[in-house]
Formats: C-alpha cells, structure tokens, sequence
C-alpha cells in the first residue's frame, strides 16, 4: 500500500544518513508568544555550539537544548549570548 502511494503520488523514501549528510548542521529556535508572534529568535548558522535542535526548557536565563540526532544536551546562559538587532 505505501508503496502504491509513493509510485502514485512521486513520494521518494530517502534513507535518513543521506539527508543528514545533505544539510548543514545549524539551529534556529523561536520563543512564540500565546497568539504564535515570535518573541526572540536564537540562531547558530554553524551549527558550532547547537546541531539538530529539537526541544528547549528555559530554567531561569539558561537554556538546556535536546536533540534528536546528538547524544548531549547543551546548557546556553541567555546572558552571554551576543545581541543582533535589525
């Protein structure tokens, strides 16, 4: 039946190594407020402190980020972040 599905509608299953390989590691995490707005945005584009992001918990001004690809949870102090503003 999946099969089927993915003939019929052009859907290719890519082993999951090669679309790991395909993109840069790197992070973008959204602070949303209760109407979806976006509060504060965190960005590693190198992907040197934070790779694979996939769930935070704020405990007073540090943040302590999973993942689901790497075995470690990162700890980042808010108040040692560098600001960029537009």
């Amino acid at each position: 039946m999946f099969e089927q599905y993915c003939w019929r509608f052009g859907v290719v299953q890519l082993p999951t190594s090669l679309v790991f390989e395909s993109f840069r590691p790197s992070a973008l995490l959204l602070e949303l407020n209760g109407h979806g707005g976006i509060v504060r945005a965190l960005m590693d584009p190198t992907g040197e402190k934070v790779r694979w992001p996939s769930e935070v918990e704020d405990d007073a001004g540090t943040l302590y980020i999973g993942s689901f690809r790497e075995p470690c949870i990162v700890r980042v102090r808010l108040d040692q972040l560098r600001s960029v503003t537009e």
